[in-house]
């Protein structure tokens, strides 16, 4: 799993437990203040999670179609195949991956 992924499945754990704890918050805080509370940071933050993570989910997916464009243009590269073979490949992989 990549990293961006692995962020993507730590927010929604996240947001999952908040959710928990907001609900059994909410069953024992029952006044005015609660409801300004979910109105005014709870419902706002509620949709931001959301959007984040549809956001996050569709950036992953143009990372990944971006990687393997990449490789595919690598792959028709002249030399590529020999050059795949070589110590000087590897390095430069690695290089390219930082």
């Amino acid at each position: 799993m990549s990293g961006l992924k692995d962020g993507i499945a730590k927010l929604d754990e996240a947001n999952k437990r908040l959710h928990l704890h907001w609900n059994e918050t909410k069953s024992l805080w029952t006044d005015s203040v609660q409801l300004t509370f979910e109105q005014t940071y709870w419902q706002p933050l509620e949709q931001q999670v959301r959007t984040t993570q549809r956001e996050l989910e569709h950036l992953a997916e143009v990372i990944a179609k971006a990687y393997q464009q990449v490789n595919k243009t690598d792959m028709n590269r002249p030399g590529f195949q020999e050059a795949r073979g070589s110590a000087e490949f590897g390095s430069h992989e690695r290089q390219r991956r930082r």
